[in-house]
């Protein structure tokens, strides 16, 4: 056969190959609805744009209210002086004379246990339109404060994205670890935690192998990574991403128009994990929300 016929046969074979999937009539609307969800759960009462306040705390006494002189400064709707939490290394006490404070819905009523590692209590702490709580990363025990009435609420987020492309759609082949693998995730305050790898998310892009390492949260799997749009056009410490873990022998489904910014973005009071090495993309992942921080 002359040269010049196998050119064109080459190039159908080739487009043919390179074929994009198609994109189910579905996917649109159901992604349309992922994203307003995602703003419903910023705006949320739980979520990220009322936190006003990120206090930590080392074993000893820290008194906090409005007033400067306290070990903890709270927002100046707080009284001058409100009390003390007392701090162990895996328990916090509430002490005040308020009696507009309640723990958990009933009024305090003398020294209260807010936290206690030992049998995972918890308490939300509410004055007013105000909610807090302790929370430990990395045996760090710190106090976050929500505003409910936060100005932040009170504005449209418009969170830049790239359009939405199915090709962003890939499927990876899941390969467990014969045991779970242990690697150190750092977040932006440079705590450090031993994660739990269960196994490996292989896939192709553009004829290329990469692998994501996924930390398991339920039935999810929960993806921190960065890649080459990383601090330029996408969130400098990278974004995440949640995908379905497989059933049986079927593979994994990353969405990349599903990924996200971390909470950073939103809040200087968010203690965001930083991707690691292993998650670190040589590819530009033009899908998913763009870089963002609140005005």
């Amino acid at each position: 056969m002359r040269t010049y016929l196998l050119i064109p046969l080459l190039v159908f074979f080739l487009m043919n190959c390179q074929k994009r999937r198609e994109m189910p009539v579905s996917y649109l609307p159901e992604h349309t609805n992922w994203e307003e969800a995602r703003l419903q759960n910023l705006y949320a009462d739980e979520g990220w744009l009322n936190l006003a306040g990120l206090y930590w705390m080392e074993p000893g006494e820290y008194t906090f209210g409005s007033d400067s002189s306290n070990d903890l400064v709270f927002p100046v709707d707080f009284p001058q002086e409100m009390g003390s939490f007392f701090v162990t290394t895996n328990r916090v006490l509430l002490t005040s004379e308020s009696t507009e404070i309640t723990v958990d819905g009933s009024p305090l009523d003398g020294p209260t246990v807010v936290y206690d590692e030992t049998n995972e209590a918890n308490a939300e702490m509410v004055f007013g339109d105000y909610r807090w709580f302790v929370i430990n990363r990395a045996d760090n025990l710190g106090v976050r404060l929500r505003n409910l009435q936060h100005p932040a609420l009170h504005h449209q987020l418009d969170i830049p994205k790239y359009p939405t492309d199915y090709r962003w759609v890939v499927e990876a082949s899941y390969v467990p670890y014969d045991t779970p693998k242990s690697i150190a995730v750092e977040n932006i305050l440079g705590f450090r935690y031993q994660m739990q790898i269960p196994g490996q998310l292989q896939f192709e892009i553009e004829g290329k192998a990469f692998t994501l390492e996924p930390i398991q949260e339920g039935d999810e799997f929960f993806i921190i990574f960065s890649d080459e749009t990383s601090a330029v056009e996408t969130y400098g410490s990278g974004r995440y991403m949640y995908a379905d873990m497989p059933q049986g022998t079927e593979g994994v489904t990353l969405d990349f128009n599903k990924c996200y910014n971390p909470p950073c973005a939103f809040t200087d009071y968010a203690t965001c994990l930083i991707p690691p090495p292993e998650n670190q993309l040589a590819l530009a992942i033009r899908a998913g929300e763009k870089d963002f921080h609140m005005p």
